[in-house]
């Protein structure tokens, strides 16, 4: 969903982060550090008549330094947990961080440490 999208990028931005924000991948070649957000599992949630959403989102950093990596996390989960979110159309129920994301890579003779979280968003579509 674009407008969701849309609303995790504005809330970053507006919570301070200045890193570049990628939606599913950052392009080859892109300076770190960075920061990726992608849809990883859910959807419309089915067990009443309303028009809910409830889907769980990864939202991280990259970068070459562990400790900047752990300061990024901090950003991210303040920047996302329990904050609220402006989606057109929809009705923000909440955002909370339900896990953390970490791992190391070795890529092209350089580490990279990923740090961040799974962000659970419920959402209420406004009726037409």
């Amino acid at each position: 969903m674009d407008t969701l999208k849309q609303a995790i990028r504005a809330r970053l931005i507006a919570a301070g982060i200045t890193d570049p924000i990628f939606d599913t991948r950052a392009p080859i070649g892109q300076l770190y550090p960075l920061l990726v957000f992608q849809y990883v599992a859910g959807g419309y949630d089915n067990t009443d008549s309303l028009d809910t959403r409830n889907e769980l989102w990864q939202v991280k950093a990259v970068t070459t330094e562990h400790e900047q990596a752990e300061t990024l996390a901090d950003s991210i989960r303040a920047a996302l947990h329990q904050q609220p979110l402006t989606i057109t159309g929809w009705r923000h129920l909440w955002t909370v961080q339900e896990d953390h994301v970490w791992m190391v890579e070795a890529a092209a003779r350089r580490t990279l440490y990923h740090a961040g979280g799974l962000f659970r968003i419920l959402l209420h579509r406004y009726a037409p």
